[in-house]
């Protein structure tokens, strides 16, 4: 089922809301974009979801768009966010599995997920595209939407004899598509006539057994990290492995004292974001603002600018020569 909304832009000034008198009979909204979960940049523009909605900076003049339920998006509480270079949309998933595509000025609304009644967890961890398809990660294996058609085009159940899996996140190296779940890496060719078959996909030996939260392919090796959290319920010593095409091996000698929570290709440049830093290959910082990093996830634009969703002060902003800038 798809809704196409045709979308009002609420306008703010850069890095502080303006109050405004709201005539009598309409209505505005007093929610929190401070809390920034999840950001992605594309078309000159930077996409950034908080608890209360997604806000939107144009880079060209630092103005903000504000975006909730009441000027267009069909749902609350976004979780992840990924915008597709491919086609230039971004695609919103919310915390109950409902799925909004924005290009331009319109929304369309993508509800099946949320509506369709299934065993597991329908939860969307994360968004990998791949042309025009992006690629659902889920509690309950793989969502395939056709962005070009804004329908759902397959779902794969890759666990073993077609069970459901926890799949926490997606990537490609442009012959295999491997998935981090909580049942280790598990790994298809991309030219497989029908990767709707669990036959289709295998789990990777060489690991730990339990759960991977994030995976990226960069430099033709595929890297990706094990949770101790989200296998043990012990946080810090996740372990970052990385793959080279014959065996996995650690990426940091010995394990790393921090939660990882996101591993990302972007610009040609490997991102990690872990518990109170980011970094890439030519840029790490532990603070902001006398403060500490509370971001969970990061990107980088083509003119190495780093953009990070902070859970204290919204969007974030980084750049050799012009420091840090929060917009929120």
């Amino acid at each position: 089922m798809r809704t196409t909304i045709f979308l009002f832009f609420t306008f703010l000034f850069p890095l502080f809301v303006k109050a405004q008198t709201v005539p009598i009979g309409e209505w505005t909204d007093h929610l929190s974009y401070n809390n920034a979960s999840s950001v992605a940049e594309g078309n000159g523009k930077v996409y950034c979801a908080g608890q209360g909605g997604v806000f939107v900076l144009n880079k060209n003049d630092n103005s903000l768009q504000r975006l909730s339920k009441l000027n267009g998006l069909s749902d609350v509480e976004p979780v992840v966010l990924n915008f597709n270079t491919y086609n230039n949309k971004v695609l919103i998933a919310y915390k109950n599995s409902n799925i909004d595509i924005i290009e331009d000025k319109n929304i369309v609304n993508i509800s099946d997920l949320k509506r369709k009644q299934i065993i597991g967890n329908k939860t969307i961890n994360n968004i990998y595209f791949i042309n025009q398809y992006a690629y659902l990660a889920c509690g309950f294996g793989i969502v395939v939407i056709d962005m070009d058609r804004d329908e759902v085009k397959d779902t794969y159940y890759i666990g073993n004899n077609g069970a459901a899996v926890n799949v926490e996140d997606i990537t490609s190296d442009g012959t295999y598509m491997y998935a981090a779940t909580n049942n280790g890496i598990y790994k298809a060719l991309l030219s497989s006539p029908n990767l709707a078959d669990f036959t289709s996909w295998s789990v990777m030996p060489g690991l730990p057994t339990g759960t991977y939260n994030t995976i990226a392919s960069y430099g033709g090796k595929i890297y990706t990290n094990y949770s101790n959290y989200l296998t043990t319920g012990i946080t810090y010593r996740d372990t970052i492995y990385v793959y080279d095409n014959v065996s996995w091996n650690y990426y940091y000698p010995t394990a790393s004292a921090y939660t990882t929570y996101m591993l990302k290709n972007k610009n040609n440049q490997l991102l990690i974001v872990r518990e109170g830093s980011v970094s890439t290959n030519n840029f790490y910082t532990s603070s902001y603002f006398s403060d500490v990093v509370r971001a969970k996830q990061a990107t980088i634009d083509d003119a190495n600018a780093e953009w990070m969703a902070d859970s204290k002060y919204g969007l974030v902003s980084w750049k050799s020569g012009v420091g840090f800038k929060s917009f929120y």
